[in-house]
């Protein structure tokens, strides 16, 4: 992960308490993860491969548990998902009344990059610079979206799903 998301994500960290029921989709820690960010044993990350930071393997448009979360995290996964709607609509599904969905991903201008290791695309890799207008309709089950434009070649936003916690 890239200074600049995890900058963005650190605004939010102080919102959560200890013990916060956090979900992250693609937690698997290439180069640096929001986990450390966001303490406590209630943490979850998922995966399509197993590794470092990855709790469960499951894509993130499939996960199903029981659980809700306060806050799912999605960072520098949806240029590479090419169900990246289906993710953001399950991340939905996954957060309590009142949760927080966190996010960021390629927008224009950023170089294509491998899921793998943030170097040159492998053959059959899936990747797209996420459009702002992309975003705002995967975002469309959720009541409030802000998103972030600010840096270059990202897209930044945080969307809450609507009702009391």
């Amino acid at each position: 992960m890239h200074q600049n998301a995890l900058q963005f994500l650190s605004r939010f960290a102080p919102f959560f308490r200890h013990g916060a029921s956090i979900l992250e989709i693609g937690s698997l820690n290439l180069n640096g993860s929001p986990r450390s960010l966001f303490p406590g044993e209630n943490y979850l990350g998922i995966d399509l491969v197993a590794g470092s930071g990855v709790d469960v393997v499951s894509s993130g448009d499939a996960f199903d548990t029981d659980r809700r979360f306060e806050l799912v995290i999605c960072a520098e996964v949806l240029e590479h998902a090419p169900v990246a709607r289906e993710i953001c609509h399950n991340a939905f599904r996954l957060l309590v009344p009142g949760g927080l969905f966190l996010v960021t991903t390629a927008g224009y201008g950023r170089r294509p990059h491998s899921a793998v290791d943030g170097d040159h695309l492998r053959a059959g890799e899936f990747y797209r610079n996420v459009l702002e207008s992309d975003l705002r309709d995967w975002l469309s089950p959720f009541s409030t979206v802000l998103i972030d434009l600010s840096v270059f070649g990202d897209i930044c936003a945080f969307a809450t799903k609507g009702g009391n916690p």
